[in-house]
């Protein structure tokens, strides 16, 4: 069985603005997601969904190698079917 793993990312927190980069250990809280989906030998793929007025996230997931996906602030469900349909293939 192989996974499609769609980790979706903003940039807007309302209770600790730009999670995603907070850093423990001298890494961003998304390298930790990243690293540890790396390693699970069902996740066929990474995919990071962000809103499509976000842009520190794709740089830095252009440098871990990951694809991005952008759609919807608002609908993080919307986002997570892009992502679905752009990179999902037979027996995800």
């Amino acid at each position: 069985m192989s996974v499609l793993a769609v980790v979706a990312v903003r940039d807007t927190s309302t209770r600790l603005l730009h999670k995603w980069q907070a850093e423990i250990a001298g890494i961003p809280l998304l390298g930790h997601v990243v690293a540890r989906l790396k390693k699970a030998k069902s996740v066929r793929q990474i995919v990071v969904a962000v809103p499509e007025t976000t842009k520190s996230i794709p740089e830095w997931a252009v440098k871990a190698n990951v694809p991005v996906v952008y759609g919807s602030e608002s609908d993080v469900v919307s986002r997570m079917a892009i992502a679905v349909q752009k990179f999902s293939e037979p027996g995800d």
